[in-house]
């Protein structure tokens, strides 16, 4: 009896060491699992898809390539921000159906993404998509003329901006709440909500952002579960949730999608003018 209470006893601090040895590796590995497609050379020639390349200056001095196409008179520009595992030669190839209605588009490349130089992280993504901003604006492009949209890792980015800066509309396809609670629900052994340092809280800053907001989301999405959408909408009841069926975390690269997208941002612009933003919570 004595030495199979010794066995339990080794037992147990071996899984206990191999666990905490896991958890340890996971956090100092976090930011390559969160941005897998961070590394990659340059995605794009500009010249392929009707782009012209841009060079965006971040805060803290970072030179980022990205890709431009002016917007046909009276037509809105459309900021994008594309997923962790893919380029702005991703994000080209969506929004390719919405060139044909006259939009704008600025297609934000990341820090460290797609060749550009930089290490990606949190904050760093923020100042990527603020330098973007600026870049319109400089332009000329005023904030009721510009639409966000954010994909995937890139709703939460595009989350952010809006909530600093409060554009025409905000479309998030294949939102997420939390990046700790998405990694929660695929490893619930993992006491995520304490090991993940990348947030990006959408959940708490959707509710103060004064603008039309559209979720979309595949209801057979396994990479980012579609009740990360249904919970968005709960704390943002006035933004209009489509739930798609019969497709998952691929739905930016279909024609429909896009279509729902351009159906919305007309209604939307419509009537962005009389829009009540006294309802919003502040901060």
């Amino acid at each position: 009896m004595r030495a199979l209470r010794r066995f339990l006893v080794g037992a147990t601090l071996f899984v206990a060491a191999l666990y905490v040895a896991v958890l340890s590796g996971l956090y100092v590995k976090q930011r390559d699992l969160i941005y897998p497609g961070a590394g990659g050379h340059r995605g794009l020639v500009a010249s392929e898809v009707g782009f012209e390349e841009v060079m965006l200056t971040t805060a803290d001095g970072l030179h980022l390539r990205a890709l431009y196409r002016a917007p046909r008179a009276g037509m809105p520009t459309v900021l994008m921000f594309h997923g962790n595992g893919h380029a702005v030669s991703g994000s080209a190839a969506a929004m390719r159906p919405l060139i044909g209605d006259g939009y704008g588009m600025l297609l934000s490349e990341y820090r460290g993404f797609g060749g550009n130089p930089g290490q990606p992280s949190e904050q760093g993504l923020y100042r990527d998509a603020r330098a973007a901003w600026g870049w319109l604006r400089a332009k000329g492009v005023a904030p009721d003329r510009i639409v966000l949209l954010g994909y995937s890792l890139g709703s939460g980015v595009a989350a952010q901006l809006a909530l600093e800066h409060p554009p025409r509309a905000l479309v998030l396809v294949a939102g997420y709440t939390g990046i700790a609670h998405v990694t929660g629900q695929h490893y619930p052994w993992i006491p995520a909500e304490w090991l993940v340092t990348e947030r990006f809280r959408t959940i708490d800053k959707l509710p103060h952002i004064a603008c039309p907001v559209l979720l979309l989301h595949g209801r057979d999405d396994e990479t980012i579960p579609a009740d990360n959408s249904i919970a968005l909408a709960k704390e943002r009841p006035d933004a209009k949730l489509e739930l798609v069926a019969g497709t998952g975390h691929g739905i930016i690269y279909r024609d429909d999608t896009m279509r729902r997208i351009d159906a919305w941002l007309k209604a939307a612009i419509s009537v962005r003018t009389s829009m009540d933003s006294a309802g919003v919570k502040r901060l």
